[in-house]
């Protein structure tokens, strides 16, 4: 297993922490595939008060992660409560959910059908009281045989995670932080989607493959199916969105909106350069900051009434107004970082809901 959770391939067989995929030949060439994907998940304050959170996951308070990852200063810092599960909890995942196959300790493996795994990692933030967000990462490599049917191949994988037996398994890991084993607790929201796409090619093939088949990439970001071409308007629309994030080189492409961002690069541009070693983890972790600010706040409880079965939110609990309005005093020491958190935030229309927080309930935001 690599260190960041990515199967290997050793001896001619996809390795997945000791799993051998059926299917693969020897020495046949692969492509990497990582999604994180990010759910909110909800307690309502009767619900969060009986919690037993501790049952199921180790719980780290005040968690620092990313204020060293966005060199924030105090007056910026978000430091959320970070559960990890206890070993115990994948097997759980395993017998309940069929999907999980082979987890063992601390890890799990997915099934994606046709005999292809992914290894499966999960996590939770909580940013204010009862409102978390579940945090899946998932790892695999796919038979390579050339660049133009990445999209495809790529397809098949985002399709199998936006289905509803693995947002069951969302949820029920969103039940298990909050000490749940059988009874569902708790509400979801929309599932956010994050892929990188490695492929093994020269940087120029891989330009040239962009500069020919945009279209097809926005087709796979936004309906998870590269043959369904968008209108042309649609297409520079999100191309466009993220415009500001491509400009550093030809050889890889970066959308990103509400739903998701889709990453596609060369091996070798993530070895040459160092700003795209960790872009993909940046580029998910700005996005679960954005989306609890966006929950946290169009689930408050409105001074016409509580909104049932969601919490009320502690306003103080993170710096919203700095980060939504100030957004170059945030990042002060990267501007890449503040040109992602841009674009995460006018997609997510954090600044037109902060607006209406004052208009309509004369709230201004901390």
């Amino acid at each position: 297993m690599s260190k960041r959770g990515a199967p290997d391939v050793a001896d001619g067989q996809f390795r997945l922490g000791g799993v051998e995929a059926p299917g693969a030949l020897p020495h046949t060439p692969t492509f990497g595939i990582e999604c994180i994907i990010l759910m909110p998940y909800f307690f309502s304050s009767e619900e969060r008060s009986t919690l037993h959170t501790g049952r199921y996951f180790n719980s780290k308070p005040a968690y620092n992660g990313f204020v060293q990852e966005f060199d924030l200063v105090s007056r910026h810092a978000i430091t959320p409560t970070r559960y990890t599960p206890k070993p115990y909890v994948y097997e759980n995942l395993a017998v309940h959910d069929p999907p999980v196959v082979n987890a063992k300790g601390s890890e799990m493996h997915y099934s994606l059908g046709d005999g292809q795994f992914a290894s499966l990692h999960v996590q939770a933030d909580e940013f204010s009281s009862g409102k978390i967000v579940v945090r899946a990462k998932l790892a695999t490599r796919i038979p390579y045989a050339e660049i133009g049917a990445v999209p495809s191949s790529t397809s098949a994988v985002l399709r199998e995670i936006a289905s509803g037996r693995f947002r069951q398994l969302m949820k029920k890991v969103g039940a298990l932080v909050g000490g749940s084993k059988e009874t569902p607790l708790g509400n979801s929201g929309r599932i956010s989607i994050h892929t990188k796409i490695t492929v093994p090619e020269a940087e120029d093939v891989v330009a040239k493959f962009l500069s020919a088949h945009t279209a097809d990439l926005v087709a796979l970001h936004i309906s998870r199916d590269p043959t369904l071409i968008p209108d042309p308007r649609l297409s520079l629309a999100v191309v466009n969105a993220a415009d500001d994030l491509n400009l550093k080189s030809e050889s890889q492409l970066l959308l990103l909106n509400a739903q998701g961002s889709t990453l596609l690069l060369a091996d070798s541009t993530t070895r040459r350069i160092p700003f795209y070693h960790n872009r993909f983890e940046r580029v998910a972790d700005l996005s679960e900051i954005a989306l609890s600010m966006q929950y946290d706040l169009l689930h408050r409880e409105r001074s016409t009434g509580p909104i049932q079965n969601h919490p009320e939110v502690d306003l103080k609990s993170m710096p919203y107004k700095s980060w939504i309005s100030y957004p170059q005093n945030v990042f002060h020491t990267s501007v890449s970082n503040q040109k992602i958190w841009q674009v995460v935030s006018k997609a997510l229309y954090l600044e037109s809901i902060a607006e209406e927080l004052f208009e309509v309930d004369g709230i201004a935001l901390p």
